[in-house]
């Protein structure tokens, strides 16, 4: 009797641990299937997160069905149609809008770019970038302006003291020795450098700039002729 006692009170907790175990093994393996069935699981070790679905569909020409993604607090580039992460989750931040096939992103709070399929064209060594257009993008370093192309290579020196993208009209709005002014895509003036300030760049259909000179404001178009309807300072344009 005291062996059978002994028997049963050695298989019972045996027999729980087993069925524990296999309980264990089931959830498991339910575990895995939901987060193999999850369109951004990659493994169980990350969780893959899209950002706000407001902002999670990256704008402008970057290749399609992609979204941000967002894995142990690095952000990457996710595909919805392959299920899986076109740029690895490495980057403090990813911009979220690309621009001629390229969009940037920050790495310790350096710039850089990758393009369309994900490849790194831009290491991060830039203070601050900004998006391409006409081909160049202006990039900040060392506190001083330029412009690189979309191979990476410096395709206008950096010298400025501050720079802007290239908009209508093949026309960017640049500050050197405290004067800004208007270069083309090869760098060459052509509007001087004659302005304390420009709030606008060519921006719009109306392919105008709104520059300044000692608070006076006025408007100029594309070869720097003043606007009769712009506010008269006429004869400062006339002497410079």
């Amino acid at each position: 009797m005291k062996q059978k006692l002994i028997a049963s009170t050695l298989i019972i907790p045996f027999m729980v641990l087993i069925q524990c175990k296999l309980n264990a093994s089931k959830f498991t393996q339910k575990n895995k299937k939901e987060i193999a069935d999850s369109d951004l699981a990659m493994h169980e070790s990350e969780q893959i997160q899209p950002v706000d679905t407001t902002f999670s569909t990256i704008l402008g020409d970057f290749k399609a069905n992609t979204v941000l993604a967002k894995v142990n607090g690095k952000w990457g580039i996710y595909d919805t149609i392959q299920k899986k992460l076109l740029v690895q989750a490495m980057y403090d931040n990813i911009g979220s809008f690309a621009s001629e096939g390229m969009i940037d992103f920050t790495i310790n709070k350096k710039f850089g770019y990758i393009n369309k399929e994900g490849v790194e064209i831009v290491a991060a060594k830039y203070d601050f970038a900004s998006g391409f257009e006409n081909g160049l993008a202006s990039v900040e370093l060392n506190e001083k302006w330029g412009f690189i192309d979309t191979h990476g290579k410096v395709a206008i020196p950096i010298e400025y003291e501050m720079a802007w993208g290239f908009h209508m009209n093949n026309r960017a709005a640049v500050k050197k020795n405290g004067k800004w002014g208007f270069i083309d895509g090869k760098g060459a003036y052509v509007i001087k450098p004659i302005y304390d300030n420009v709030t606008r760049a060519f921006e719009t259909v109306s392919e105008t700039a709104n520059v300044s000179v000692k608070s006076h404001h006025f408007f100029i178009d594309k070869d720097g002729t003043y606007l009769k309807d712009s506010k008269p300072y006429s004869k400062f344009l006339k002497d410079k």
